[in-house]
């Protein structure tokens, strides 16, 4: 998979949703890498509201945490670069930025600086919960019902 197949398979999905529970409202969700795609589809898709848990602004943020070269001018070097800053513009939904930390893979300042991306978030961070567990916590799994009621 490319940057490009990834955007097609989701607005695919997306459409497919769409004609199978037309009156439904749509919410779109996304973890870690998958906040990319969310947001894409976010951008390109109408959506009643947006979930993103431990995202980036773009997919340097991520490669970074691994190996810390990709600043300024060297992030051209990323192929099919996952860019939600610039998906951020498009979206109209309500965002929720949800953030850990405890979260050492994508930590609680960089929800910060995502959350302000959007022109429509709220950012929730909490104190223990670790970058795998953000779906399976009981306080996160509570905030999201309640922000999507």
């Amino acid at each position: 998979m490319n940057l490009q197949t990834m955007k097609k398979s989701s607005v695919e999905l997306y459409d497919w949703t769409r004609k199978q529970y037309p009156q439904a409202d749509i919410i779109i969700m996304g973890h870690s890498y998958g906040a990319g795609m969310a947001a894409y589809l976010a951008s390109v898709r109408y959506c009643k509201t947006l979930v993103l848990a431990a995202g980036y602004r773009d997919i340097s943020d991520l490669y970074n945490k691994m190996i810390p070269i990709f600043w300024g001018p060297l992030k051209v070097f990323i192929s099919n670069n996952i860019q939600i800053s610039e998906y951020a513009k498009g979206v109209t939904a309500s965002v929720y930025v949800i953030g850990s930390r405890a979260d050492k893979t994508l930590n609680a300042s960089l929800q910060e600086n995502l959350s302000g991306c959007f022109k429509n978030s709220e950012l929730k961070i909490f104190d223990d919960v670790a970058h795998e567990d953000y779906f399976i916590s009981e306080d996160v799994i509570q905030y999201i019902n309640t922000a999507i009621e």
